[in-house]
């Protein structure tokens, strides 16, 4: 029995063809090729299939920039409650000795932390890319 593949959404048909044997159902493949080409076309299939990557691009961007806010905010917590903040993990800067480095990486930080709070919590980024 051979499947419908007119009743297949873009999405669908691209699956199928990922999972087919070409050497196997060579006429199989061919069809859903065709069938590619036709769905290509329509409007809606390539509007659905580039929602879809814009979904997981926005998912991607969004889970990277929470940890990476996680990150930033633990560092900010330890360098106000120890004293010192430390800088590519092996330099620590102590706010009694050297205030303005420290002060300095604090805002470096809390720079970093508000523009990934900004891009976890708003889309504007994805929007101007889009346009």
């Amino acid at each position: 029995m051979e499947p419908d593949y007119q009743n297949y959404s873009l999405q669908e048909l691209l699956e199928a063809r990922s999972s087919i044997d070409q050497q196997a159902y060579p006429l199989r493949y061919f069809k859903i090729c065709q069938q590619i080409e036709v769905a290509a076309s329509k409007p809606q299939e390539r509007q659905a299939l580039k929602d879809r990557d814009f979904f997981s691009r926005l998912v991607f961007v969004k889970v990277i920039t929470s940890l990476l806010s996680i990150i930033l905010a633990s560092k900010l917590y330890y360098a106000f409650s120890e004293g010192y903040i430390s800088w590519k993990g092996n330099t620590d800067y102590f706010v009694q000795q050297s205030p303005q480095t420290y002060y300095f990486l604090v805002a470096v930080h809390f720079f970093f932390l508000g523009f990934f709070l900004v891009l976890v919590f708003t889309n504007w980024w994805i929007k101007k890319q889009n346009a």
